[in-house]
C-alpha cells in the first residue's frame, strides 16, 4: 500500500518515491526482547541502494524524513 501510495502522489505532481537520500520514518518502534524501544522502523526508497523499497530498523537518534501517508 505504501508503496503505491507513494506512486499516486508522485503522478499527482509530489515528490518522486526512488530517488537519492529517501528514507522516511515510520510510525513504528521496534522493542527489543528486554522491553527497550531504542530503534524505530524506517523505509528506504534510495535509489542509489541495492534494493530501494525495503523496510528495516535503525537506531532512533538518525535523522531520518518523515512522509505522511493515510491509507484504508
Amino acid at each position: 500500500y505504501v508503496e503505491k501510495s507513494l506512486r499516486q502522489l508522485a503522478s499527482a505532481g509530489g515528490a518522486e518515491m526512488y530517488t537519492r537520500d529517501s528514507e522516511y520514518w515510520t510510525s513504528t518502534e521496534f522493542v527489543d526482547n528486554y522491553g527497550n524501544s531504542r530503534r524505530a522502523y524506517y523505509a528506504c526508497f534510495d535509489s542509489s541502494m541495492f534494493d530501494p523499497g525495503f523496510v528495516a530498523t535503525y537506531n532512533k537518534n538518525t535523522g531520518f524524513k518523515v512522509r505522511s501517508i493515510l491509507a484504508f
